[in-house]
């Protein structure tokens, strides 16, 4: 009876020592999960921060091609300008020879 007694307190013996060994296996995953969520939620907070700063350069990528386009128009309108006012200089350098010929 005693011997069976002895068995029994050391397969109870024995449980409690596993049952101390997942209980210390549980909390270090524990820990290690709780450092891996923080983790996670730090590159959370960089991936919306970069994504704010992709939008704004994209939306400042539009704005600076809309004003490439008007100044691209602007630039077009000008040269078309001076080659009419080239146009019109000929013509005066022209109606001034003619004039200076006929006197």
């Amino acid at each position: 009876d005693s011997n069976r007694n002895e068995g029994e307190l050391s397969i109870q013996n024995g449980l409690k020592d596993q049952l101390k060994e997942k209980t210390s296996e549980n909390q270090a995953l524990s820990t290690m999960l709780e450092k891996q969520h923080k983790r996670i939620l730090e590159l959370s907070l960089e991936v919306k921060d970069e994504t704010l700063k992709s939008s704004k350069l994209n939306t400042d990528l539009h704005s600076l091609q809309q004003k490439k386009k008007h100044l691209e128009k602007t630039f077009s309108s000008l040269e078309k300008k001076h080659a009419d006012a080239m146009d019109s200089l000929k013509l005066v350098k022209q109606e001034k020879l003619k004039l200076s010929a006929e006197m």
